[in-house]
């Protein structure tokens, strides 16, 4: 946002400290969609969950 990049989805994403990690994604995904920005995925660099 100091850079001069902004979009609604941005500030919401911003004020969602407390909410749950699939709604923070959401917002993030939307706001990456709003600013253009190409984010390149690598379906075999997985994060997996240890137990």
């Amino acid at each position: 946002m100091e850079l001069g990049f902004e979009s609604e989805n941005l500030f919401i994403l911003a004020g969602l400290d407390f909410d749950t990690t699939e709604e923070r994604e959401k917002y993030f995904s939307k706001s990456i969609g709003d600013l253009k920005l190409e984010i390149e995925k690598d379906d075999n660099r997985t994060l997996q969950k240890k137990l």
